[in-house]
Formats: C-alpha cells, structure tokens, sequence
C-alpha cells in the first residue's frame, strides 16, 4: 500500500516509517499539516492510507482529515492521538477516520489499521462466492470460516447499498461490516481472543488463526450473514458457531476505557458507524441498523 504518516514527531515518524517498510509498503512521511497537503496535491494517484497525529504545533490533525474528504481522497483516513486527546479522537471517528491508534503505538495496532484498510480495498478473491442477486427484501449468505472473503464481501454489501448511504457514510460503513465479520471468524469460530497480539506476539497470533483455520471444529463452523432493507433503514446481522461472549460487559463506545483497548477497538468501531447495534442473549449474533434518509 502507498501510506502517509504525518506527525511532528521525527522520532515516532522514523520508527512508523521504518515498521511500515518493513511489512513491504511504501511510506512518505510528513512533519507538519502544510507539508502533508502539498504532498497529497503532488501526487498522481491517492495515499491509500493517511495515518495523522491529531496536535500537531501549525495547525490541527483534524484539519488535514477534513481538507482529504473535501479534496475526493478515496483512501481511508486514520488518525493518532495521546490519552489525552479522547475528545479530538471521538471528532475524528464523526469525520468518518477509519481508525485510531493511541500513542505510544504498538505492532498489534499498527497491524490492525493495516488490515482494516486492506479490507476497505478488497482484495478482489472469490468474485464468484460473492455475487448477491437484487436485495429486495431480505437475503441471507453462508460462508466459511476463513478470512480471504471478508473484505470483498464488505465492499459489495457496501456497493449494494451505496445508493442509500451518503458518500462520506461508505467507508465506515463497510469497515463497519468487515469488523462484524472479523469478530465472526476469528473470535467467534476460531475462538481466539486478541491476548496474543495485545501482548505483542503478533506472529504467534496470526499462526493460530492459520492453524485452527485448517483444524476441525474450528474449521467446519459457518458464518451466517442476513441483509434487509425495509425502506427506512439498512439492517445486518452476522452470526457465527461459536461460544459467544457476554456483550453485557463491554463499555460504553464513547468511553475512554473502550477507546483505549485494543482488543475493543472494532466494536467501538462499529458503534461509530451504525445507527443502532445489538447482540443476541449468547453473544455469538450481532444486529447493525443504519437508518437511510430519504
């Protein structure tokens, strides 16, 4: 991916630009907002992701966020912040940033965002899995545990629907979905809690995703996914086969303990982006409503 990281910083700019090369991107890095902008309008095709400090000393990182959606930039948008900056995080998750990191910024993190925008791209696997007919009512889709799928499958329920969701509404709106998704197969079939990566082995994580990925039962559950538009509103549910979770003991999402963990960053996510969200009494179904304005 092209990826543009803007901090004053230098010292956590070299350290991000460094990591990022690292997992094989190509990175430009900005001190200040005004160099960020002249590196946007310089070039020929869009950053596909833009990672922003949110205090920077020439001007505001939210600024830079709402110059890139005035400008059409199609990447996604992520911002960092201090724990201190709780309000200017929660601001830019309402100016549809995709994601946020918070400062000093970890592997799990930084390995997280990068998921999340490659899910926002699509990796263009299993076109022929994907094909829904026209949503006229209510379609439902059984898929397999796996991963491959999930970012397609966000951006074509998003494409669907994107005459009903406003433009600035369809990149959240979709990680929205792939975090739904996510949750299903890694947390739900797979039984994985996010402990490994939070605790900084993010390789011995991925490697038990692909192992339990290709080991029975864990590879033998489905991922149910129900679609409905009811002329007022959009209405997503994902189920998986797992042992589901006690959804009453998450935080609040405007809560700073929810914006701080790591392993609840998606979820805090989805609250952005949807209008309403529910789980079922076990825990292993989750309901999104996004209401359309007509």
């Amino acid at each position: 991916m092209h990826i543009l990281v803007v901090d004053d910083d230098e010292f956590l700019l070299r350290k991000l630009d460094m990591e990022l090369k690292d997992m094989g991107h190509d990175v430009r890095t900005a001190g200040s907002v005004a160099q960020a902008r002249l590196l946007v309008q310089g070039r020929a095709r869009t950053f596909d992701l833009v990672l922003t400090d949110v205090r920077m000393p020439d001007e505001c990182g939210l600024s830079l966020v709402e110059h890139l959606h005035e400008a059409g930039h199609s990447g996604a948008i992520a911002i960092m912040s201090a724990y201190a900056d709780m309000d200017m995080t929660i601001a830019a998750l309402r100016l549809h940033a995709v994601d946020f990191l918070i400062k000093p910024v970890t592997d799990a993190a930084l390995h997280d965002l990068i998921e999340r925008a490659h899910n926002l791209r699509g990796s263009g696997l299993r076109k022929q899995m994907l094909e829904l007919p026209v949503m006229d009512d209510r379609q439902t889709l059984i898929l397999p545990t796996g991963r491959d799928w999930i970012g397609d499958l966000a951006r074509r329920l998003t494409e669907h629907f994107s005459v009903l969701l406003l433009e600035a509404d369809r990149d959240n709106f979709c990680l929205a979905i792939s975090e739904a998704l996510q949750n299903a197969v890694i947390h739900g079939n797979l039984e994985l809690s996010s402990k490994l990566k939070e605790d900084g082995d993010w390789q011995a994580y991925e490697q038990a995703i692909q192992k339990r990925s290709g080991e029975s039962p864990w590879r033998d559950r489905k991922v149910v996914v129900e679609c409905h538009y009811d002329g007022r509103s959009i209405q997503l549910a994902v189920e998986d086969e797992g042992p589901g979770f006690d959804s009453s003991a998450l935080s609040s999402p405007l809560e700073p303990d929810a914006l701080l963990d790591a392993g609840g960053r998606g979820i805090t996510l989805i609250w952005f982006a949807m209008d309403e969200v529910s789980w079922n009494a076990r825990g292993n179904r989750i309901e999104m409503t996004k209401h359309v304005a007509r």
